[in-house]
């Protein structure tokens, strides 16, 4: 299975024509967080856009991505090749949904040598349409772009990498029309993406990779010593309180 990721079929080459040939590529804008769980497991969201130069919205019917969760590495096999669970994944043509993913397949970057690790399914995908996808410039000058978001969860803190990278596929067909190739939905076998195609390389350069960040809750409710003094500082002030002393009896002595 992991070497389907690498392969291109040569079937698939002779079907899709030269205007197919190429990729969405990711924005160097990636956003990630992580919540530590009560369980001890940690869900990461990650989010960004991406730009498409030369091709339309009207002219594909999606653009789908994954993320290397296992970290980008030396090994076509992660070293740690853990699921993960509460994961964004992307069934069939349109539908989303959320389940366990493992390492399925891996893409070599050219530049490096390294190799990116996927899912058996796409992380997220872009539906083109009015509302998910822009177009910028007509013709030859024409650039689409869009949004996509991704989370999973994993076993735990230990498990996660130096840094989160994403790609992008070319799922072909047309916008509301999607394609009836099985491997335009499996990043495993999509040879049309950021790395195969476009020979991007995620982990150079800033801003396409993410260190994401600890997203801790803020307490709700509780009213202490500690409490008050973060709520209240927070806000630019501090409170002090000073006990209230009651009128004294005559002839009482005060302590």
């Amino acid at each position: 299975m992991m070497a389907a990721g690498v392969l291109f079929a040569a079937a698939e080459l002779v079907a899709v024509s030269p205007a197919l040939g190429n990729a969405a590529n990711p924005d160097n804008n990636t956003t990630g967080t992580f919540t530590v769980n009560g369980d001890g497991t940690v869900t990461v969201n990650l989010a960004g856009t991406w730009s498409w130069p030369g091709q339309d919205c009207a002219g594909r019917y999606g653009e789908g991505w994954a993320v290397d969760w296992w970290g980008v590495s030396s090994s076509q096999t992660p070293t740690n090749p853990f699921s993960l669970t509460n994961a964004s994944i992307v069934t069939s043509p349109g539908v989303t949904s959320t389940g366990t993913i493992s390492p399925a397949g891996a893409w070599q970057i050219k530049s490096s040598g390294n190799w990116f690790h996927v899912p058996q399914l796409y992380d997220g995908e872009t539906v083109n349409s009015s509302a998910t996808c822009t177009d910028t410039g007509t013709g030859k000058n024409a650039t689409s772009s869009g949004s996509w978001s991704a989370t999973a969860t994993y076993p735990n803190q230990a498990d996660m990498p130096a840094q989160l990278c994403v790609i992008m596929f070319d799922e072909h067909g047309s916008e509301g029309s999607a394609s009836k190739a099985a491997s335009d939905f499996d990043p495993t076998s999509d040879g049309d993406n950021s790395i195969k195609t476009n020979s991007f390389d995620p982990t150079m350069g800033n801003g396409y990779c993410v260190v994401p960040t600890h997203n801790i809750p803020t307490p709700i409710g509780t009213i202490g010593g500690i409490g008050l003094a973060a709520i209240v500082g927070g806000v630019g002030g501090f409170v002090m309180w000073r006990r209230r002393r009651t009128p004294l009896a005559v002839g009482n002595t005060q302590s």
